[in-house]
């Protein structure tokens, strides 16, 4: 049997009671963006769980619970890179971890694997029926009902905590007078105090701080209700204004591409990308204007041996007036009149492309013309 759908029609709820009304046995793949998750089932039970997410890496876990150390980890890590074989049953060989606590850190893997599974509203799943290696059944069978229950509690919980802390942008620090190292925290909440005694946003506490999303949620609660945090609201104002910017330049970006207007957009997304480097809608529309970019200028520059000029309008001008950025100010101040594309791209040491972009960009300001050699030397001797 295969199945294959989106989580937009069936939930992972649904999926995976269905999976197991059925006693199905094999491989459930989840993938939403960039993130993959694998459940692996006997007879409609979870045996085994793996996930692209570094928080939900065996090892990751293991560091959240401290049975192991940072510099235990490494270690392993590189002798798992000439070696491949599974991390755990390397902790075991070099007894860094018990029996005990790698089977602890391989349940608790699975249940926050499937509980975050159970808060995707998007993303696309295909399950494989079919029956299982020996590597892929890792732990002893956990009933799906028992965890569907608890994620459906959690969900709850912190669909609560969202009606407080609603925005990811707010940012938090710790009180004034506050010292972490006194308090008698859980694991969870130490991990965040630790983190908040610099102000931090919530959706960068999630994306950086080694726990699940639900723990993060439940120690934030607890430590705002507690007077032990506080929201910056200077530095949360800053952050919305700031993503506000970032949604209207990538309005206008498009706006602009539809309208053939490539460097114009590229130069939004430039910005987008200076606040948020990382920007993947921003990372994608840069390549795809550049691609487009190129394809004009290849048209333009057909011979390495063409000579830019600048032209005698703008000769005097200075780059800040011209509002060229430093790249483009480099390329500008390096046209004198006699070098080629083929030697300007030696003395920027820049790529074909980035030059050929910045150099298009100049035709289409009006700044340089492209003299053909053999035409000028053929002016020279009238």
């Amino acid at each position: 049997m295969s199945l294959s759908g989106s989580f937009e029609g069936l939930s992972p709820s649904d999926l995976l009671q269905m999976l197991a009304w059925g006693a199905k046995t094999g491989l459930l793949t989840s993938m939403r963006n960039e993130e993959r998750r694998h459940v692996f089932l006997k007879h409609g039970d979870v045996v085994g769980v793996t996930s692209s997410r570094y928080k939900d890496r065996l090892g990751a876990v293991m560091l959240r619970m401290n049975f192991i150390t940072q510099q235990q980890f490494d270690d392993i890590l590189n002798l798992q890179a000439s070696n491949g074989r599974q991390l755990g049953e390397m902790f075991l060989d070099q007894h860094i971890v018990s029996e005990s606590n790698l089977n602890t850190s391989l349940v608790l893997q699975a249940e926050d694997i499937i509980y975050d599974l159970l808060s995707w509203t998007e993303g696309d799943f295909s399950f494989e029926e079919r029956e299982l290696t020996a590597e892929e059944y890792k732990i002893k069978p956990i009933v799906i009902s028992n965890l569907l229950l608890e994620g459906a509690r959690r969900i709850d919980e912190i669909d609560r905590v969202r009606e407080i802390i609603s925005d990811p942008d707010t940012v938090f620090c710790c009180m004034d007078g506050v010292d972490p190292d006194s308090l008698n925290l859980s694991r969870p909440r130490k991990t965040i105090v630790s983190m908040l005694k610099i102000p931090w946003a919530v959706v960068d506490i999630i994306r950086m701080a080694n726990e699940s999303e639900y723990d993060i949620y439940s120690a934030l609660y607890y430590l705002l209700q507690q007077n032990i945090i506080v929201e910056v609201e200077k530095a949360t104002r800053q952050r919305k204004q700031q993503k506000e910017r970032i949604h209207n330049l990538m309005e206008m970006a498009q706006n602009m591409e539809q309208k053939g207007w490539f460097h114009e957009a590229l130069s939004n997304i430039g910005e987008i990308l200076l606040k948020s480097p990382k920007h993947k809608d921003a990372e994608l529309t840069k390549i795809r204007l550049e691609n487009k970019i190129l394809q004009s200028a290849k048209s333009v520059f057909k011979s390495v041996d063409v000579v830019p000029t600048i032209r005698h309008s703008v000769a005097a001008v200075s780059a800040d007036k011209l509002c060229l950025n430093q790249r483009e100010g480099l390329v500008f101040f390096r046209i004198d009149g006699s070098t080629n594309l083929k030697n300007l791209r030696y003395i920027t040491n820049m790529n074909e492309d980035d030059l050929y972009i910045i150099l298009h960009k100049f035709i289409r300001m009006g700044l340089i013309y492209l003299e053909d050699p053999a035409e000028k030397k053929r002016k020279i001797l009238r």
